[in-house]
């Protein structure tokens, strides 16, 4: 998990710089908070939904850790993507600006790639030395 926090610092900057840029240049910030209001009411239940999973599998004996990863967990990685390209549509739509536009998307993906990067990055790392990858 710190692995993903690190990387997604790196890849949600460019989605950061639009935004400061966006702002320096005269764009009203309230677009930016009432987007993000809405965001946050498409995000905030999933989100809260996987924190009490993950909160539940610090705490909870090993058979309900499997339960909640396999009932909860599991869906809620499938899902995410899906999520979390409504919400930024969501947003999108209500602001209605080009800048704001350009974030969302760079943001959505910063959000989508991390796993793939991680996993690729894993995969290599598993790579025993001296013998090629895939045999």
């Amino acid at each position: 998990m710190r692995r993903g926090v690190r990387l997604f610092r790196w890849l949600s900057l460019p989605a950061v710089a639009v935004l400061a840029i966006d702002l320096i240049v005269g764009q009203d910030l309230e677009a930016y908070v009432s987007s993000a209001d809405l965001f946050l009411l498409v995000i905030a239940p999933f989100a809260a939904i996987v924190l009490l999973a993950l909160g539940a599998c610090g705490i909870v004996r090993w058979e309900l850790k499997y339960l909640a990863s396999a009932i909860i967990l599991g869906p809620c990685t499938f899902l995410r993507p899906y999520v979390v390209s409504a919400a930024a549509i969501v947003a999108v739509v209500r602001a209605g600006e080009a800048g704001m536009t350009v974030a969302a998307v760079l943001a959505v993906a910063a959000v989508l790639v991390v796993e793939p990067i991680l996993d690729v990055q894993s995969r290599i790392r598993d790579v025993p030395r001296g013998r090629p990858a895939g045999r």
